[in-house]
Order: C-alpha cells, then structure tokens, then sequence
C-alpha cells in the first residue's frame, strides 16, 4: 500500500465511523444544507443550515457546493460565466478533480465574482444564485453546466431554459428574475469577499485557505490537495472532528481578515495593485513522452511536409473549441514562421477535446482531412477549425466541409486545392470514424496528467497553457544545443527524439492507479446487457434518482457500443437515503426484470433517467404502464407488478445489492467494479476505455 493510499484509507475509516459515507453526505451532487432564511425547500438539504463563518475564507450553507461537508480538503472557487478561462476550469479541471478524488474526499464551493467587464455575467450569477435558492446545489450545478457550455450565449430566456432543465419551478424562477434584490446581495457578497481576500481576477481558488491563482493545471491543484489531505489526516489523529477541518486548516493556512468577522461595516481595503504571481512552471523536468504512431506532425519552415528528423519535436495536446488552445495558436505559428527553426523544429498534434463539448466532431473533421489528404489535409483543416472557433457545432461543420475542399496548400513548392471529399467529412463527423486516433491523444493526456490545456512537452519538457512567444523560444532554444551536443557523439538523427527522452521521468503503471474491490460474482438475477459470455464484467452500483448515475449509464451505454460482447455491464442497485424515491424506483425496476428480464429492465432504466426529475409513484407506475419494446407496448402484467412492488422481497433484493457494496467498503454511488477494478463516480468515458482495455489484456493472457 503507498503513503497516499494509506492517508485515504484513514480519512476514509474515520468517516465510516461517524456515519458519514458519500451516500448519506451529499444531497444530491453537493451541499446537504441550505439556510431557512434563503427559502430553500425543506427536506432538500437534510442537514440543514450550517456555516463555517469562523473560517478565514468563510463558507456556509449560502453557498452552492459539491462534496460533503466533513471532506478533508474544499476548494472555494471565484468564478466568472463569462470568462473563458473559467469555462476552461470548470469544465475541464474541476470535472477532473472531482472524478479523481471523489466527494469523500474533496468538496467544491462556489463564490460569484462577475467582473465589471463582462457585460452578460452579473445576470447571469443572479440568474444561477436564484436557481440555488429555489433547489439546491444539485439544480445549481445543472444550471453551471448549461451557463459555462453556452457562455457566448447568456440572456435572460437561456437562463429560464437551463432553469427549467435544472428542474426549477418556471413560475418561481421569474418571480425571483423580477425580483432579485436578495440573489443580487449574495452576489455582491461574494465579490466583497473576494476583494477582501485578495481576488483581482478570475478563475480564483482557495484550497484550504492556499491561494491558486488562474486555471491552472490538475497536477498544480493536485498537489496542493494532496498536501492537504496529509494535513488533515494529521489534524484528525490530533483530535480535530471531521466538520471543523475546514475552519482549522483555513486558518492555518491563511491569517483571518479581522473585518470579514466584524458585526460594524468597516472599510475595505483597496484591490491589490498588481495580481499575485502566477506560479513558476517547472519546465525543466523531461518527461518521457512517446507520441502515438501516426500523429499529425509538419515541420517549422517553409516546407512543413518534408520528411526530415527534426532537432525539437513539440507535442501540443489541444482541442479547437477550447478559448485557451486558440489564444496560443498564433503564438505556435510565429514559431513555425521562425527562420531560424526551419527543419529543425518539429509539431505533433494529439487530440484531447475536454468532454461534453463539441471538440471531439471537430477532432474527427481534421482526422478525416488528415486521412483523405494526409498532413496537408489535417493542418489545412486545423487553421480553419481555429479560425472559426466561436462556432464549431454540427450544422458549422457541415458548411466547413464544403470550405475545405477549396483551401489553397503548398506540396512540394507548387500550390493547390486541397480537393477534400465533403461527403465523407460530415459523415466522419456524424459517425465519430476516428475515435480510436482522439482515444489515443487522451490516454497520452491521462498519464500525463495533461487534463488542463493545452499543454506542450518540448523534447518532453512541459509548458502548460497559453505561455508567452519567449517562454517557448527559451525551452526551444536550450533544446537545439542539446540536441546538436548529441549529433556530435555520433546520435543518428533519426534516434534523437528517442535518445533526448529516454532517461524522462514516466507515469505510473496505470494499473498501479487503480485500487481493487471484492464484491462477489453477480447475482443471478441481476439485469445485464453486452455479452453474456464476457470476460469483462462491469458491476455498476447505481440509482435513478442521482444526477451523477444519469451521467454514469450515458458512459455504460458508450462502452456497450464500443466493446459489444466483449464486455457484460451488470446493474447493482445502491439507492441512497439522501433520495426519497431512489428505494421506489429500484424495486420497481426490479419488478420490470422479473417479468420482461434485462431487456424490460434497461428501457425502463433509459425511462427512468431521462425523467429523474419526477420519480413519485404516480410517474414511476405510469411511466411502467406506458413502458414499451421494439417500438410495441411491453405487455407488462400490471397487477402482478403492482404486487410484486408491495412485497417485502423485492425490498429485500434491493437491499442486497446495498449489503455487498458495503461488505466491499463500498459508499455512494455511482461506484463501479471492473474484473476487480475499482472506478469510484461519473468517471470519463476514456478513464473507464483504459480500465476496460486493461481488463481485456489481462483477460486474454493464459
């Protein structure tokens, strides 16, 4: 077992003791309490109202938040809807880190800081500050989502459409829209603090009370949550309860600023004069960094597709919608453009399209030109795709498709159409034809911890964001005396990349990351789909009426469609307390297995998610009465149904599922186990992808 193992384990255990595993602490995604005064409703937050005021960075139950209260390390988050650099964050880094951590372990909470410049964020931070008002940090969380994927795109009748999708009574969100005197003070609360806490931009974060400044990468927050996670284990050995943590290690870690805690209004001091210092890049490390066979690659200079070994080879993993790929764009041109490097500075482009945006078609419609026209088609399409990037959805695709094919390219010194085939364009797009190319991008991305983009590793030294034209040009050019101090011991050019890496520091076995469980063979009456006769079993503890399961069965139906029958998915059913109608729907879909058997079983499921913001007995028997097969009604006896739900022993079926979870140490949902391999939350679909190829590799061996 490793040191960082060890620290979980405690924190973990001491948890378990007071009761308070993921299951019974989140409510939901998040926050559990929300203060009377605000109006919530009851019984949303079961906890009730709670505050942390004490603390030097004070948070309460005013404040929307994700994780348990009593989760060894929270990171307060000053965040902006209209700043792309925020949009980066949260859709990017802090989905990562609440995958790799998990809500034990992590809690997320959430300030408003609107800056003055971005004319749509103030309405917007309202607009989100109502929706938690009126349903909780789950609602919240939702709306986050919908405000950050489409912040080109804020105005008032988006904000009742995300509102409504959230699951906010429409009636009661204009109301508050109308009047909004209370959302709007807890907004200017907000931006008070961060003033007084030293925030002049944003994105901002507190971890623990240790100041982040800007979206920076995974492993810069991971190793500051690390650092705290071992500060907390110590706090708790020293007798600290779970649910002061915060306040303790705050304060530790940040001096209390005496007028945030003062009943009298008092002056506040005056914005600091220049924002803190950005962290120092550590870009001296080097990295062992193999690119994938096959990669887009063109050489600087003014014949980019001439086969040469380069001296410096850049490996850019980036995305084209992502604002922060685009902003440095032209700084990686002007060093394509440098005279200097001609032939002897070479880029190689490996995709990793941040999910649930439209990075991953536009990935395809480059990989498409690349495999239609070679790297003339694929760095034709990749200027064109960054040119447009305030518009890469599917019906922008389909236009640029018609574009390209008349694109002018220089191949070998004589210029001409590029001649792209239109047609099969859309159709990559549409049908993800090169989704094993994007995979391989990612999974370089995941070893590397490269979540935050883009990130370039020049002769494997990592520069992470959109750096300065000079920070590159100093790695570049310390690079090229390495290289050239190699060729004169007689390394053959064509070995130089392999040899300048080749003592780089490497990532750990991936099965080395993964933590394994017991929790027994399936039961026989557990619905399933994929192949029966796998040898990859995936038991999937989960529920119907957690947003994070919803998110988890998108990602079980992804890997059926890719892996087939290499892979059975087996469904465990793990309703949590925090869920009224979680119990109801499990046994009703339980009931729905007993008669129609996994094909009943999962079209209910799909039912059942698609619907999660009512799950009554009403909805749930209607949306079983109306259930259908094939495209015909299931034919479900009803009365049989009826009382087979009434029963004890279907409760008792369900309440197995929960037994084994536990027996495993298992909390929470939705939690997984692969051929033993442990995936706890809404992982990414390419985190489970490496799992399941894991599995299959070690499944094949005799």
């Amino acid at each position: 077992m490793n040191k960082g193992t060890a620290v979980v384990g405690f924190i973990l255990c001491f948890l378990a003791g007071v009761g308070l595993m993921w299951g019974v602490d989140r409510g939901g995604g998040g926050s559990h309490s929300v203060a009377a005064e605000h109006g919530q409703a009851k019984g949303i937050y079961p906890q009730g109202p709670w505050s942390d005021e004490a603390a030097s960075i004070p948070v309460s139950s005013k404040d929307p938040s994700w994780g348990a209260r009593t989760a060894p390390v929270t990171i307060v988050i000053f965040s902006d809807f209209q700043c792309p650099y925020c949009k980066d964050n949260e859709l990017g880094t802090m989905q990562t880190l609440k995958e790799k951590y998990g809500p034990e372990k992590l809690r997320l909470v959430w300030k408003n800081n609107p800056l003055p410049m971005h004319s749509k964020a103030m309405p917007a931070h309202v607009a989100a500050q109502a929706v938690f008002r009126l349903a909780g940090s789950e609602a919240f969380w939702a709306f986050n989502e919908r405000a950050f994927e489409n912040n080109r795109d804020l105005s008032p009748d988006n904000f009742e459409v995300w509102a409504a999708e959230a699951g906010v009574d429409a009636a009661k969100f204009k109301a508050a829209m109308a009047d909004n005197a209370a959302d709007r003070q807890k907004v200017q609360e907000d931006l008070d603090l961060g003033r007084r806490s030293g925030v002049s931009g944003t994105p901002a974060f507190f971890v623990n009370g240790v100041f982040i400044n800007g979206n920076q990468s995974v492993g810069t927050f991971s190793q500051e949550i690390d650092r705290q996670l071992k500060a907390a284990e110590q706090a708790l050995a020293a007798g600290t309860k779970a649910d002061e943590l915060y306040v303790k290690l705050t304060n530790q870690n940040k001096p209390r600023d005496p007028s945030a805690a003062s009943a009298q209004p008092q002056p506040q001091p005056p914005p600091p004069k220049e924002p803190p210092k950005k962290p120092e890049q550590d870009t001296k490390t080097v990295w062992k960094i193999v690119p994938p066979a096959g990669a887009a690659s063109r050489l600087a200079g003014p014949e980019p597709f001439k086969k040469a070994d380069a001296l410096v080879t850049i490996v850019e993993l980036s995305d084209f919608e992502c604002p922060q790929c685009g902003k440095v764009a032209p700084t990686v041109k002007k060093i394509l453009e440098t005279e200097k490097y001609a032939g002897k500075v070479r880029l190689v482009w490996l995709d990793n399209p941040i999910p649930r945006r439209p990075g991953e078609s536009a990935a395809s419609f480059a990989l498409e030109a690349m495999a239609q026209k070679g790297a003339p088609g694929f760095w034709a399409a990749h200027d064109l795709l960054f040119s447009k990037q305030a518009a890469l959805g599917a019906a922008e695709l389909d236009k640029y498709a018609a574009e390209l094919g008349d694109v002018e390219v220089t191949v070998d010194g004589k210029k001409q159409k590029l001649g792209t085939d239109a047609a099969k364009l859309k159709d990559a797009v549409q049908k993800r034809r090169h989704g094993d190319r994007i995979y391989a991008g990612q999974v370089v991305a995941d070893d590397f911890q490269a979540v935050g983009i883009p990130q370039f590793f020049i002769n494997g030294r990592r520069i992470a964001g959109a750096e300065e034209l000079e920070t590159f040009t100093k790695v570049i050019d310390e690079e090229l005396v390495r290289a050239e101090a190699l060729l004169k011991k007689d390394v053959k050019p064509a070995d130089l990349y392999k040899e300048l890496v080749k003592d780089g520091k490497e990532p750990p076995a991936f099965a080395s990351t993964l933590e394994k469980k017991d929790v027994g063979p399936a039961p026989k009456d557990a619905p399933t789909k994929g192949g029966d006769k796998a040898t990859v079993v995936i038991q999937q503890f989960s529920e119907f009426e957690d947003p994070y399961c919803a998110r988890a069965a998108g990602v079980m139906t992804q890997l059926v469609e890719t892996y087939g029958d290499k892979i059975k998915v087996v469904w465990r059913h793990r309703p949590l307390p925090v869920h009224k109608n979680a119990v109801p729907a499990a046994i009703a879909a339980q009931a729905v297995y007993e008669q129609k058997g996994s094909k009943g079983f999962w079209a209910l499921h799909d039912v059942l998610f698609q619907n999660q913001k009512a799950l009554d007995a009403d909805a749930i028997k209607k949306a079983v009465s109306e259930l259908t097969l094939d495209g015909k009604p299931a034919g479900l006896d009803l009365a049989k149904w009826s009382a087979a739900i009434a029963s004890d022993a279907l409760k008792k079926r369900v309440e197995a599922d929960g037994e084994a979870a536990t027996k495993a140490q298992i909390g929470g949902a939705p939690v997984f186990v692969v051929n033993g391999y442990y995936v706890s939350g809404p992982q990414s679909f390419v985190r489970f992808r490496r799992v399941v190829d894991l599995a299959l590799k070690e499944a094949a061996k005799p």
